[in-house]
């Protein structure tokens, strides 16, 4: 059996080309995601491609049984690589919109990426086999808004998850790495109806692509950087950020809300 690395939300965009480059270094591929055809279009390529065994699992993480279901099948698979990337984000505030449907997205960036990593990291510590964890994060974990409570949160968290498993599994040999990528050019942003004449450059306001994204993540992690931010001018407002008081950038934040709000009022 080859070495096997479990990509999720591999349909498109960051996941996509995680799932491109480890088949390009002759993994065989584990690839989930909600949306059947892109899935087995993109594991048809790679198989092809690069001829190795790629298996697509059709599973919404937000389906608490199927999650389960899935966790029981990766249980009996010797996973390698795991890439936790399945995430989204949601169009209504928290208190504008359910309950539900606020923790469902603990219920994929939180429960399904601790699960996961928790199955990957102990069979590969078990086993003495090194091995990698990469959790996408997101640089909205540093620049909370009033409309994306739960991801900016969901996100904070996995970023600190990581931190702290990397120190306890280095001495097996096992890497962890937080990726926390800005503005990428994903489907992310267009199942929110963002307008695509918004997702371009402006000012220090970048795009990134997502294979430029992995290839410097992946580049990162040969030199065991675990909290890694992509993009010279993103981790430039990284370190900006640390010097705005926290009652200063509230308030913008209000008032630029506020005045988003408006606009879309009118």
């Amino acid at each position: 059996m080859g070495k096997i690395a479990l990509i999720t939300g591999a349909t498109s965009g960051i996941g996509k080309a995680y799932a491109t480059l480890y088949a390009a270094y002759r993994y065989d591929l584990i690839l989930t995601g909600r949306r059947q055809e892109k899935l087995k279009e993109v594991a048809d390529q790679l198989s092809r491609m690069y001829s190795i065994k790629v298996t697509i699992c059709v599973v919404d993480f937000k389906d608490t049984q199927a999650f389960e279901r899935f966790v029981d099948f990766i249980k009996t698979q010797p996973v390698e690589v795991l890439i936790n990337n399945a995430g989204y984000g949601l169009e209504k505030s928290f208190v504008d919109d359910t309950l539900e449907t606020q923790l469902e997205m603990v219920q994929v960036h939180i429960i399904a990426s601790v699960t996961l990593a928790h199955i990957v990291a102990n069979e590969l510590k078990n086993n003495k086999r090194k091995g990698t964890i990469i959790n996408v994060c997101s640089l909205a974990a540093y620049t909370p808004l009033s409309s994306s409570a739960m991801y900016c949160s969901t996100k904070a968290f996995l970023i600190n998850f990581s931190k702290s498993l990397a120190m306890e599994l280095k001495p097996f040999g096992i890497k962890v790495q937080a990726l926390c990528s800005g503005f990428v050019h994903t489907d992310f942003h267009s199942r929110l109806s963002i307008p695509k004449e918004l997702c371009k450059n402006k000012g220090i306001v970048t795009w990134a692509m997502p294979e430029d994204v992995v290839t410097e993540s992946f580049n990162a992690l040969k030199h065991n950087q675990v909290f890694f931010i992509p993009g010279m001018l993103n981790r430039f407002v990284y370190q900006i950020l640390k010097f705005v008081p926290n009652k200063i950038y509230l308030e913008i934040v209000r008032h630029y809300s506020g005045l988003l709000s408006s606009k879309n009022q009118d």
